[in-house]
């Protein structure tokens, strides 16, 4: 589980790429794209809380790679982000630990961090 921003297992980096999840308590699926990503998990900007721990489906579309990504997923922490004008709604970062993600794709997922990480 995510020990803190000081405590993360895995390094994240800013990496903008579509992501799809899906909840199975509320028949939800939501496109966004990743604020970071890691090895070990990803952050994103939701326009609703779904609350800590529930579970998520994923489907990741890493820039250059013809397949997504397809993983389970855990929300471990919600920090609500308020609007800053009357024209925007109040969002909330959210970020969710991976869960079945196969060797494969974690591999994909580590090379682009290291990749990123040594620009």
């Amino acid at each position: 589980m995510w020990q803190g921003i000081n405590q993360r297992k895995f390094p994240r980096v800013s990496y903008k790429c579509l992501i799809r999840i899906s909840t199975d308590s509320e028949e939800v699926v939501i496109d966004t794209f990743t604020e970071n990503l890691g090895v070990g998990g990803i952050c994103v900007a939701l326009d609703k809380d779904f609350g800590l721990f529930e579970k998520v489906d994923l489907e990741i579309f890493l820039s250059g790679k013809e397949t997504p990504i397809h993983c389970s997923g855990s929300i471990v922490w919600v920090v609500k982000r308020h609007a800053t004008t009357g024209a925007e709604t109040d969002s909330f970062d959210t970020g969710i630990e991976f869960v079945d993600v196969s060797e494969t794709d974690l591999e994909q997922i580590q090379v682009l961090v290291e990749n990123i990480l040594n620009t």
